[in-house]
């Protein structure tokens, strides 16, 4: 198959994995062209959107979401080695959409979200719960310390401890004692993700700084959060995302001027001895045309949207496609298409070596998901 063939195919399947209507197609050199696209089978849930997706090592979990009239309290688990679904068993939970969503590495941690949907009115939910795939067993978490900011807010977990994003804080649930503590920031948080076994969370401060600030527990056990670093935007900040790669953590900024990768070094907080420049941002060549996948204008609004990495580069799912960053020729890759507002969108889990897509409301069409392997 031809480039233009792959390009086309792509945006087909993300017109359809997404909910979108007619994709207007633009094809070029550097346009994003997948090895292999594969749709899934039936996972015999009803369509929706702003459901969860989470990744356990073998399978991919659904739960929860909306279909823009009503919340769905159902879920089901894929294996893509068998190419089979299961569904889960009822949760202890009331139906919701927009809710946070996490693997422990045991667990699925489900937490908060709206009871009815968006469009209609926002229910907002303040409560949780776990489900252990290997036992079939859900149960009820504790209460945090107080109500987030917003929906959708970004979830990550380490070892002993779940973090969300609330605002200006980040919250933390440990697992074992099931207790929640907020730790501030000094600014909104958009995103939080696990480098090792350190949180780090992303936020805006002012319109044009954004900040790294990391979370880990010291020799003793406690709890201690310092800032990395901060990095200056070039306009208003439009779109941002955070990814680790196994050594370093890498950001993306995108405002309406273009966008930039910086990349920095977790590792000097345990290791004050490393060399100042070990851990400052280290931006690469220019990335424009790579779309941040968080909007920080609409929060609320990007449960359906991350950041990956691959061992090609990051690869972004946003709104807009899949946009990918290749690391070997410091080129963006991008495959793009309309989103119609009244059709949803799909979250994705990254298994490893491909992105499994499922669910959006497509117009009234069935559930669709696919395996898109880059």
């Amino acid at each position: 198959m031809g480039r233009r063939g792959w390009f086309v195919t792509l945006s087909v399947v993300l017109a359809l994995a997404a909910g979108l209507l007619t994709p207007r197609l633009l094809a070029g050199p550097d346009s994003f062209q997948p090895r292999r696209i594969g749709p899934l089978p039936e996972a015999g849930l009803a369509p929706r959107s702003h459901h969860s997706a989470v990744w356990t090592g073998t399978q991919m979990i659904i739960w929860g979401g909306d279909d823009g009239r009503r919340t769905f309290g159902d879920g089901a688990a894929y294996d893509p080695a068998r190419k089979t679904w299961t569904r889960l068993p009822a949760a202890p939970l009331q139906p919701r959409s927009h809710h946070s969503a996490v693997w422990t590495g045991q667990e699925m941690i489900i937490w908060g979200g709206t009871a009815t949907p968006t469009r209609i009115r926002t229910a907002p939910r303040f409560d949780g719960a776990a489900y252990n795939p290997a036992t079939g067993v859900w149960r009820a978490i504790s209460r945090p310390p107080h109500r987030p900011s917003w929906l959708d807010a970004r979830a990550a977990a380490v070892p002993g401890y779940v973090a969300i994003a609330s605002g200006a804080a980040v919250l933390l649930y440990d697992l074992a004692a099931d207790r929640w503590r907020a730790v501030p920031t000094n600014g909104n948080v958009y995103d939080v993700i696990a480098a090792d076994e350190n949180i780090v969370a992303t936020s805006l401060v002012g319109d044009h700084y954004v900040e790294a600030a990391i979370i880990y527990r010291d020799e003793e056990g406690e709890v201690v959060d310092g800032i990395l670093d901060e990095v200056r935007t070039r306009g208003r900040l439009v779109g941002l995302g955070a990814t680790f790669d196994g050594a370093v953590v890498w950001t993306l900024t995108e405002d309406r001027d273009g966008s930039a990768f910086s990349r920095i070094n977790v590792d000097y907080h345990h290791h004050p001895q490393l060399a100042e420049e070990s851990h400052v941002w280290k931006t690469v060549p220019p990335v424009d045309g790579m779309s941040g996948p968080i909007r920080p204008a609409a929060p609320g609004q990007n449960s359906d949207h991350s950041l990956f990495w691959t061992p090609d580069g990051p690869l972004a799912l946003t709104s807009s496609g899949i946009h990918r960053y290749v690391l070997a020729t410091e080129t963006v890759e991008v495959g793009r298409n309309d989103v119609d507002p009244r059709c949803g969108t799909a979250p994705a889990v990254w298994t490893g070596t491909s992105l499994l897509i499922w669910g959006g409301t497509p117009c009234g069409g069935p559930a669709l998901g696919w395996q898109v392997t880059p």
